[in-house]
């Protein structure tokens, strides 16, 4: 990491651990309220003393705890940016708490323009590439002219496409010993899609990072190596409203790259809004009204507006040129519970939006993130994106994989 990005998370650190000193201040404080209330009316108004001196006290001990862990932060971040900073990227770990920051506040990071708000970039072997011709070239040199574009969801990055590669000398798109699939491998061995894959700050609005998307994918196609043929897109969970959304922006008078794309799959998306989200927002207006619970719902109401639009938000559907089509997932069966929970994030119905039964994959005993790296949904993206005349789409109940 950069020295500017260390210091950055230094403040950040800081400033979250004052805000919890100050969350733990106030439920403090309504508890003892509460207690010193039920005391009072108990034992009467003069045996209990009133709590303007401890009050006191205790504000100021909490005011000091939060500003010596706030200082204590920028001070390490300072001491490591020093003595650590280097322009590699991110390791797994400070990656994904990255991937993270971004999900649940990045409206917040990109408003006050800071280092850590990840921007909407192309990524290849953990690396930023740029868009001009001799960067793609040099990080796709065996590129083709059909394209896989990958796109992440909520509070995770690009990395979660990945899996380790087989090392039993099978084709790189087979499972690895714990049953998982890399779809950019999968589909790069068997159907010459080379893949794509974009990271972006997963806190902000969906059509911001839509028109960043679109943007970013023309001047990619623009640059590609070998003048492009076919654009596939593959969103999984938010990515899949990322994509529509980069779908559904105004079209440009030349070299549209969306006269390009043949197809759009979706793994998981809440097309119709997230039931969690939907009963976050019914939820809090009543945990603002508990004292002890008020801070709790303060934190709550400062998520970030990418969680805040899958309460659902209408985004046009794509041409018609355009196939189409959704994977779901259900924990719990076809039933009931499965259209309301679906894969435990996503509902069946909402992930399967509008389209129709034909163009929608249900696969029973798998949950959100599996979606990532299932075979029984590897095995339906090369059924989709083999049928390249759209004629041949299997859809319906697939069961859960045999061990």
């Amino acid at each position: 990491m950069r020295d500017n990005e260390i210091r950055e998370a230094g403040a950040l650190v800081g400033i979250a651990l004052r805000e919890v000193s100050r969350g733990v201040e106030r439920v403090h404080g309504s508890i003892a309220h509460r207690v010193r209330g039920a005391l009072r009316r108990a034992a009467g108004e003069t045996v209990v003393p009133t709590a303007s001196g401890t009050g006191t006290v205790t504000s100021l001990s909490y005011a000091a705890v939060g500003v010596g862990l706030s200082g204590a932060s920028r001070l390490v971040g300072a001491v490591w940016a020093r003595k650590g900073a280097d322009d590699r990227p991110a390791g797994d770990t400070a990656g994904r708490v990255l991937a993270m920051v971004n999900g649940s506040h990045g409206h917040l990071l990109a408003a006050r323009r800071s280092p850590l708000a990840l921007q909407t970039s192309v990524r290849h072997e953990g690396r930023d590439v740029e868009t001009s011709a001799s960067a793609l070239r040099a990080a796709w040199p065996d590129a083709t002219s059909q394209i896989a574009v990958y796109v992440h969801g909520l509070v995770v990055s690009e990395r979660e496409w990945n899996a380790p590669a087989t090392t039993d000398g099978a084709g790189a798109g087979r499972a690895d010993r714990e049953g998982r699939v890399s779809f950019p491998r999968l589909l790069s061995e068997e159907l010459g899609l080379t893949p794509i894959t974009v990271r972006y700050n997963t806190g902000r609005r969906i059509a911001d990072n839509g028109r960043d998307l679109s943007t970013l994918l023309g001047q990619v196609i623009s640059g590609w190596p070998v003048p492009v043929t076919r654009v596939v897109l593959i969103g999984h969970s938010m990515g899949g409203l990322v994509c529509r959304s980069a779908l559904a922006e105004p079209a440009v008078p030349d070299g549209d790259w969306r006269d390009l794309v043949s197809d759009l799959v979706t793994l998981g998306s809440p097309h119709e809004g997230s039931w969690l989200e939907r009963a976050v927002v019914r939820l809090n207006p009543h945990l603002h009204r508990v004292s002890e619970a008020a801070w709790l719902a303060e934190q709550i109401d400062g998520r970030s507006d990418g969680i805040r639009d899958l309460v659902g938000i209408p985004i046009g559907r794509p041409s018609r040129s355009v196939r189409e089509r959704a994977v779901v997932a259900t924990v719990a069966g076809a039933g009931r519970v499965g259209r309301t929970f679906g894969d435990a994030l996503v509902g069946i119905d909402s992930a399967k939006g509008d389209l129709s039964d034909a163009d929608v994959a249900v696969i029973t005993g798998l949950h959100h993130l599996a979606l990532l790296h299932d075979p029984r949904v590897g095995d339906q993206l090369l059924t989709w994106l083999t049928d390249t005349a759209g004629t041949g789409a299997q859809s319906g109940v697939v069961g859960p994989r045999a061990c």
